[in-house]
């Protein structure tokens, strides 16, 4: 049974209600750390079923040197992750990640530099724009209180729940087995037990993630449970790790680019030619209908239990979804190797829970003034290294993914390190294949990795 009052909200809720949303990145104090957390402690909200009705909720979650801030020993920062100890922008995790040129984390506005350090992420969520201001203002009087230094980030999600391209966004979160929340049955979507996301469970090999420890400490009221002989703590239980990445998007180079494109391949298309194309890069149509579904779908207006329920065996070769779109290399789903059931088995070892959410406003022409926008993309997962990292580096940036050659994801892709002009995505068809170089419109701002305690293990830290 997942203990539900112990795991933070986030892990099982996007908290569509709660449209609007907060960000700090705090910078915690030499002394007093442990102040701030005890007194936002009782604030963080948790999975279980009548916490799920509140209309504002907050979580929290610490980088390495937020641990350290609040007197976690050396020994038991050791037993945390290396890709966690070593941080989203050390030199061979940034390189993993395709982190380079522009998108380097010399350039970020947060988490790249020690200038740039996080110690602590807060996120307060809430239903409307004032009650996210009533809630920030008692949040950062204690920051305030006990000298803690913010950047702070504004996101939301959209009403019609639309990106800035346009997109609907129909995330296709993996159905967690044993979760609080109950979903239909899908064959191209299998669920995924819940050790692949919260430390302390089987995961889908039928083992425990490494989960990091804490020495007993006489003065512990609640202790997250023993691990072994050692009668050392079980820090990680009921928590997650959080990869966290500020993306930037140039909507109107995006389209102008996709006007161009559009304008090679189809002439005859005219002013829909941009939206086909877009929609080829993505691997869905704007209304959120993958391209790669059923015959009855494509064309036909938008079904939202059928939106996700689709493999990529049967347009194997790309005729229907091209093999580098955004959506496929994300989630590969039946299209690995030769066997449909093993490819699915297989890309569950690999899935991501994805709580993201626009930062910036709504793209409008007319504006006088370019303005920043894009993603706070955020990802939980068990295993930075096998989830997150693998993702990245094996689907979204290897240039022979599905067979293909010198191609990276068109949309959250990196380019590659030595020559940009190699940088194209196909359009598999008959009677032959099309190629387009791509134009790089995301560019990375910031992130880090995070580790989100369960409440007990918050409790823990902030006896100091």
């Amino acid at each position: 049974m997942l203990e539900l009052d112990d795991i933070q909200g986030l892990v099982f809720s996007g908290y569509a209600r709660q449209r609007c949303a907060r960000y700090w990145f705090l910078k915690l104090p030499v002394v007093g750390a442990t102040g701030w957390l005890s007194r936002l402690l009782s604030r963080v909200t948790t999975s279980e079923r009548r916490e799920r009705a509140s209309d504002r909720r907050v979580n929290v979650a610490l980088t390495v040197s937020g641990l350290e801030a609040l007197g976690l020993s050396e020994a038991a920062l050791l037993t945390f992750p290396q890709a966690f100890l070593r941080g989203m922008a050390a030199p061979e995790r940034s390189s993993l990640l395709g982190d380079q040129g522009e998108n380097a984390p010399e350039h970020w506005q947060f988490g790249g530099t020690p200038a740039g350090r996080v110690d602590a992420l807060v996120v307060a969520y809430a239903e409307t724009a004032d009650a996210l201001d009533e809630l920030s203002d008692a949040l950062e009087d204690d920051f305030e209180r006990f000298g803690c230094t913010a950047h702070v980030e504004d996101a939301y999600l959209a009403e019609d729940l639309r990106d800035h391209l346009g997109f609907l966004d129909v995330r296709s979160n993996p159905r967690v087995r044993g979760g609080p929340r109950k979903r239909h049955k899908n064959p191209y979507d299998p669920g995924v037990p819940a050790g692949e996301f919260v430390l302390g469970y089987r995961n889908a090999s039928g083992h425990f993630a490494a989960s990091p420890r804490a020495p007993l400490r006489a003065s512990t009221r609640l202790m997250p449970r023993r691990t072994d002989a050692t009668r050392a703590l079980d820090l990680g239980r009921n928590g997650t790790f959080v990869a966290l990445r500020k993306l930037a998007l140039d909507v109107p180079a995006f389209w102008r680019f996709a006007g161009r494109a559009a304008l090679e391949l189809w002439p005859q298309a005219g002013s829909h030619g941009a939206e086909r194309f877009a929609e080829t890069l993505v691997g869905r149509r704007r209304d959120g209908a993958a391209l790669a579904a059923t015959d009855a779908l494509v064309g036909g207006p938008f079904d939202a239990r059928a939106a996700n329920r689709f493999g990529y065996r049967r347009t194997g070769d790309g005729a229907g979804c091209p093999i580098g779109a955004h959506v496929r290399r994300a989630n590969p789903r039946d299209s690995l190797g030769d066997d449909p059931a093993e490819s699915l088995a297989s890309v569950q070892n690999h899935r991501l829970i994805r709580r993201g959410r626009l930062y910036g406003p709504r793209f409008d022409p007319a504006a006088p003034v370019a303005a920043e926008r894009g993603l706070l993309f955020v990802a939980l997962c068990a295993d930075l290294e096998r989830q997150f990292e693998f993702v990245h580096e094996t689907w979204l940036n290897h240039p022979h993914f599905g067979g293909l050659t010198h191609e990276r994801d068109p949309i959250a892709g990196a380019p590659p390190a030595a020559d940009t002009t190699d940088d194209t995505f196909s359009i598999q068809g008959a009677p032959f294949r099309r190629q387009v170089r791509l134009e790089r419109c995301v560019r990375v701002r910031g992130g880090a990795y995070f580790f989100m305690p369960g409440l007990r293990a918050l409790a823990y830290l902030a006896e100091g």
